[in-house]
């Protein structure tokens, strides 16, 4: 499987053009609804486990590119060079889009689960979205994201704001109580009284001996 089969899984066609398009132009500002077509497609498919598989593949993939530009530079031939040049050209945001792959309908989709994440309470929702926000960073590591749009400001701080929701609560169920106090022994309260005691026989004694010598 290569990474355009792996973009293809995603049914990106069902999205309908304006439904895109109209999450664009209002800058991801809420989660709408899925399109009937597509939530059909999401009830018969694990998306979470195809958005971590995707996550995975790209950051490989992404690897396999720093690997061959750092071959290119110890490599003496021109040749081999200009070889691995263009395999890193390849691992692009331009490559990608001139392959058809459908970026504007990828973020868009994205959107809703990132937004969902952030928005509402329910556990599933929220790993929904974690996993989303997992996926979207990915695509924001393939060079030329800036270029075509796919950081996009605002749903950039979406997606932030899920991995702050979701160091709160890791901080929070991490938490340790303090540890309770040390209760003392009887025994050693009980040698506490004696010491008590003994203090307060000794300055008895020392009291009677006062009138004794004034007596002197």
């Amino acid at each position: 499987m290569d990474i355009y089969d792996l973009f293809s899984k995603f049914e990106l066609d069902l999205l309908p053009r304006d439904w895109v398009q109209n999450l664009w132009k209002d800058d991801f500002s809420e989660a709408v609804e899925f399109p009937t077509e597509y939530e059909m497609f999401l009830e018969n498919t694990d998306i979470s486990e195809l958005m971590t598989t995707a996550s995975s593949y790209i950051r490989e993939w992404l690897e396999s590119a720093d690997n061959s530009s750092n071959a290119s530079r110890m490599s003496a031939s021109d040749n081999r060079s200009s070889m691995n040049s263009s395999v890193v050209d390849s691992n692009s945001w331009q490559n990608l889009i001139s392959n058809n792959v459908q970026h504007k309908a990828l973020v868009a989709m994205l959107s809703i689960f990132v937004l969902r994440g952030k928005t509402e309470k329910q556990f599933e929702v929220k790993r929904l979205g974690l996993i989303a926000t997992d996926f979207y960073l990915m695509l924001l590591a393939i060079p030329g994201s800036q270029v075509f749009h796919i950081f996009n400001p605002i749903l950039y701080s979406h997606a932030v704001e899920n991995l702050k929701i979701c160091s709160v609560l890791t901080g929070s169920s991490g938490s340790s109580k303090p540890a309770p106090k040390k209760r003392r022994g009887k025994h050693q309260d009980d040698d506490d009284c004696e010491d008590d005691e003994e203090v307060h026989n000794d300055s008895d004694e020392e009291g009677e001996l006062v009138p004794s010598d004034r007596a002197k």
